[in-house]
């Protein structure tokens, strides 16, 4: 249902995905919105990845990579696990749909 609204991470055919957490990318840097509003709802986000990694000192890299700082302005996460019951996940997805004028 979310594809319509954001771009979803991708799992090759021949691999499988932990999933340990569900992070997608949000369009038209809405990131910020879209997080406060789920917030406001009483759904939890996180942004895991709040800077490209190759400008961490550890990794000594200030080679500039477009693509990874486009991904950090962008993406979210959302609760993802056996926790998360099929209602809980029809509303948070509801919720991001109904962000986006989509039903």
């Amino acid at each position: 249902r979310l594809s319509r609204v954001v771009s979803l991470q991708e799992v090759a055919p021949d691999s499988t995905s932990s999933f340990h957490q569900f992070t997608f990318l949000v369009p038209d840097q809405q990131r910020d919105g879209l997080k406060a509003h789920l917030e406001s709802l009483g759904i939890p986000t996180r942004i895991f990845y709040p800077q490209p990694l190759n400008t961490l000192k550890q990794f000594g890299s200030e080679k500039p990579l477009p693509g990874a700082k486009k991904f950090v302005a962008n993406c979210l996460s959302i609760p993802v696990g056996p926790h998360i019951s099929s209602s809980q996940a029809n509303r948070i997805a509801s919720t991001i749909l109904e962000f986006f004028g989509e039903k």
